[in-house]
Formats: structure tokens, C-alpha cells, sequence
């Protein structure tokens, strides 16, 4: 019961975040084709970071919304989406127009679906984010390779700006494993305070953040810049897409853009956006996802000429210990 329940928040607030121009969106569309739909879907890995309290908050709001804005003869529905692999069949099927998906999941759907109209999160000009890998000045660790056999802490919240990707591919463009097998342990903390104070602390060697979150801890707490360092940075990386299914109505699809552009210019809009660390919505081309795509591209050639590798050494490791057991 408690998942169907956590499910349903989290349908809520997908509505919040892509139908936060209701108004706006609605008055647009609304003059379309009687029979078509705008049908919603969202990646579940886009809300890592959301907690009960601000579900519910955002659950009254689209309620609000919808009951005094929603007058469209055009249909919406909202999903969630547990992985690329549906997502795929959903646009595919025409079950699916507007997405929201982080980038690696889009990284995927492009070599499959045809999609375009992309939308990014801009937050005070920018569209992408950096990660850290910080470890505690006292430490006595100074590089990536010092960290072998440590403990590492992960922010949900920062989970998004593809921390987890990035480090991976570091280590195995440099020949170190991958990130369950250099490191000792991995741990999830729900926000970025909480991995930073981890480290700060000294409970864990280690934590991944985005200098954006970093920032703001230090602002409310400079001790703890000055007793963090940071041994890794990643480069600026988008870390999710909003675009349209190719084929969809594209006079709507101009109407819905238009839409999600403007969400800044209203005190609602503002705080939608705010609750997914944007401040507003930009257009975007595939040039502009370039440097991401291509890191992840590298990063599915080094796991897939891993993958044969680990199987030998997981054999080789499974073979002597039979032959060590008595």
C-alpha cells in the first residue's frame, strides 16, 4: 500500500513540473485537433530527490491548478517511467509525446525514436552542472588512486548530474575497475548535506556532490569549504532533457514550448521550477548536448570492453576458491 501511495505522489508532481504553465498551456492548446492527447511521461530517476512533505505541497498545488486552469478539450495523462526501455515502447506506440528524461536515459531513446523541440533547465544562466569528489584536507588523500578501497558517499539529490556516470568512466579510462570494485563501499544519502557532512565529519572518505549543491552548503557554513577539497571535477554536464515526440501535432508542439519557456514569468511558475533546482526553461539543440553524450559514449565502449575482462577475473576468482576449499 505505502508504494502505491509513494507512486501516486510522485505521479503529482510530474504533473506540477511539465503542466506548471496550465494556464498558459492549456489556452495554447486547446484549439487543436478535438481527438489529440498530450500524454506525459517522465523518467522515475528525475525524482531521486523529492521528499514526502514537498510531494504532498506539490500534489495541492497541480490540484489547484487543474481544477481553475485545466478547461482544454485536449486531454492529458502522466507517467511514470522505470527505465529507457519503456519509455522507448511508449514513444514508439505513440502512447507518449512530451518527456522528461535525464540524459543518459535520452542518450539511449535518440538512436531508437525520433524526438526534437529539446528543453533544458537553466539555473542563473547555465544549463549544465560540475561534480566534485571530495575528500577532507586532513585526510591525507590527494588523488583519485588514494581512494582505493574507501568508502564513498552519494547525494540522491546530485544522482541527476550523472556524478555516478562520470566518476565510472574516469576510473575505467584509467584502467582503475569501475566504481563497485574500487571502492569499498557505496552509500546513498537523500541530500547533499548530508554526503558533504559526511565527509566533513570524517564518517566517510569520500562523497560525490554538484558544485552547485557545494556552493550552497559553504555559503551557509565557509568551515566546511575550507576543510574539503576537492581531488576530481567533472566538466559541465546537462543532466536532463524535456523534448517531443517528432511526430506529434507540430503547431501544438510549438503551442507547448512556448508554454514552458514562460514558466519563470509567473510567481507559480517560479516555484515549480525552483523545486527542480532550475530557474528557467531554454530551448536546445543537439549541439548543445554534445560533450555529455559524447562522455557517455565513451563511457558504453569502456564497460562494454570491460565486461568480457571481469568475467574471466570473476571466474578465475570463483575457480581457486573451489580449489582452496578442502
Amino acid at each position: 500500500m505505502k508504494k502505491q501511495q509513494g507512486m501516486k505522489i510522485r505521479i503529482g508532481i510530474v504533473a506540477v513540473y511539465l503542466l506548471s504553465g496550465g494556464i498558459c498551456m492549456a489556452g495554447l492548446i486547446g484549439k487543436a485537433d478535438p481527438d489529440q492527447e498530450l500524454n506525459i511521461g517522465y523518467s522515475d530517476a528525475m525524482l531521486a530527490h523529492v521528499n514526502e512533505a514537498d510531494a504532498v505541497a506539490a500534489i495541492k498545488t497541480w490540484v489547484e491548478m487543474i481544477k481553475e486552469a485545466w478547461n482544454s478539450s485536449v486531454p492529458s495523462t502522466t507517467s511514470i517511467y522505470s527505465g529507457a526501455d519503456k519509455m522507448q515502447q511508449a514513444l514508439r506506440e505513440g502512447a507518449v509525446d512530451l518527456v522528461a528524461v535525464p540524459i543518459d536515459e535520452f542518450y539511449r531513446l535518440k538512436h531508437e525514436v525520433a524526438l526534437d523541440h529539446l528543453m533544458l533547465g537553466s539555473y542563473k544562466g547555465k544549463t549544465t552542472v560540475e561534480n566534485l569528489l571530495l575528500v577532507h584536507r586532513d585526510s591525507g588523500l590527494d588523488d583519485l588512486e588514494s581512494l582505493r578501497g574507501k568508502n564513498l558517499l552519494i547525494s540522491a539529490a546530485d544522482r541527476l548530474g550523472m556524478c555516478e556516470l562520470w566518476l565510472d568512466t574516469v576510473l575505467l579510462e584509467r584502467d582503475k575497475g569501475d566504481l563497485h570494485t574500487f571502492f569499498q563501499s557505496l552509500k546513498i544519502r537523500p541530500k547533499s548535506s548530508a554526503a558533504v557532512h559526511g565527509v566533513f565529519f570524517k564518517t566517510a572518505d569520500a562523497c560525490l556532490v554538484t558544485r552547485r549543491n557545494y556552493d550552497l552548503i559553504t555559503e551557509l557554513n565557509p568551515q566546511i569549504g575550507r576543510k574539503l577539497k576537492a581531488i576530481e571535477i567533472s566538466p559541465p554536464l546537462v543532466p536532463a532533457v524535456i523534448c517531443i515526440r517528432a511526430e506529434y501535432d507540430e503547431e501544438s508542439k510549438q503551442d507547448i514550448c512556448k508554454a514552458l519557456l514562460a514558466l519563470h514569468e509567473t510567481i507559480r511558475g517560479q516555484n515549480m521550477l525552483s523545486f527542480f533546482n532550475s530557474d528557467q526553461m531554454v530551448t536546445a539543440s543537439l549541439n548543445d548536448l554534445t560533450s555529455t553524450l559524447t562522455m557517455i559514449e565513451l563511457h558504453t565502449r569502456l564497460k562494454e570492453r570491460r565486461t568480457p575482462q571481469a568475467k574471466v577475473v570473476a571466474s578465475m576468482e570463483r575457480t581457486e576458491g573451489a580449489a582452496a576449499t578442502p
